[in-house]
């Protein structure tokens, strides 16, 4: 047994009351389009969002936004063992599956069942979300009741490139993670 799932087997039998979703509010904002609010929060977030019609186009947008692009890891093709991952390892393009878009601020939820290391959110220069419009609703309240904790181990929201401005209120982008988001809307 890994020292991971060693503590948290010890942490079970200390608090074994299930993890509870956030309560919801009654009433909260509706956009009337979602994809368009979706794109429009994104922008704002430092995203940007590409309305991809087939795979033909697909291919063609990769090699179009990401040409010099030499160390790419496409997750909806290959599973990585995490012990066998160079930890210092960078990747300049990150292609990763969004299962939620939110309209009303940009955001996308990602999660994954440790398929994949969660260093491949920080440790990319860009990343790129494969997004089905279908799946994109007004705000939070909705995003969070379509999320199922029960059988993921890692998830996040994800809206637009890491940035800060902690220090001396400059601001300054990939200061913890992808210099660059793009989804691509399918």
């Amino acid at each position: 047994m890994s020292s991971k799932s060693q503590i948290f087997k010890n942490l079970t039998k200390v608090n074994n009351t299930p993890l509870s979703k956030p309560r919801l509010l009654d009433s909260c904002w509706q956009s009337t389009n979602p994809i368009d609010d979706f794109t429009k929060a994104l922008e704002l977030a430092g995203g940007e969002a590409i309305i991809v019609d087939r795979e033909k186009d697909f291919n063609s947008l990769i090699d179009r936004y990401f040409s010099s692009t030499t160390k790419i890891i496409d997750t909806r093709k290959y599973y990585l063992e995490q012990d066998k991952l160079d930890k210092n390892q960078t990747w300049d393009l990150s292609i990763i599956e969004g299962k939620i878009g939110v309209a009303e601020n940009g955001a996308v939820w990602v999660d994954w069942n440790d398929n994949y290391p969660r260093t491949i959110i920080t440790l990319s220069k860009n990343i790129l979300i494969i997004l089905s419009k279908d799946t994109i609703v007004s705000n939070m309240q909705e995003a969070y009741s379509k999320i199922d904790l029960s059988n993921i181990s890692y998830g996040t929201f994800l809206a637009g490139p890491s940035k800060t401005a902690d220090i001396e209120q400059s601001l300054v982008i990939g200061a913890h993670g992808a210099i660059g988001l793009k989804i691509f809307l399918i």
